[in-house]
C-alpha cells in the first residue's frame, strides 16, 4: 500500500493499518507517513467494532459512487 501511494502520488490518501506486531510496518514508514497512517497495535478482534462500522459506511459510498458512474456511462 505505501508503494502504491507513492507510486502514483496519493498524498491525501489516509491509512489504517490493523496490525499486532507493528515493528516491520514502522521500519517501512517515513517521517511522512506517520501524518496519514493509523496502526492499530493489537489483533483484529480486539479492535474497536466502531472503526468497522465507519469502515463499511467508506466501503459504501464508495461503491454508491462507482454505480453512479457507470450509471451516467450506460
Amino acid at each position: 500500500m505505501l508503494d502504491i501511494k507513492k507510486a502514483y502520488q496519493l498524498d491525501d490518501l489516509e491509512l489504517t493499518f490493523i496490525e499486532p506486531f507493528p515493528e516491520r510496518l514502522e521500519s517501512l514508514l517515513e517521517k511522512d507517513d506517520y501524518e496519514q497512517v493509523t496502526i492499530f497495535n493489537e489483533k483484529v478482534q480486539f479492535v474497536d467494532f466502531e472503526f468497522f462500522l465507519i469502515l463499511w459506511k467508506e466501503i459504501f459510498y464508495l461503491l454508491i459512487a462507482i454505480m453512479l458512474v457507470k450509471l451516467e456511462v450506460m
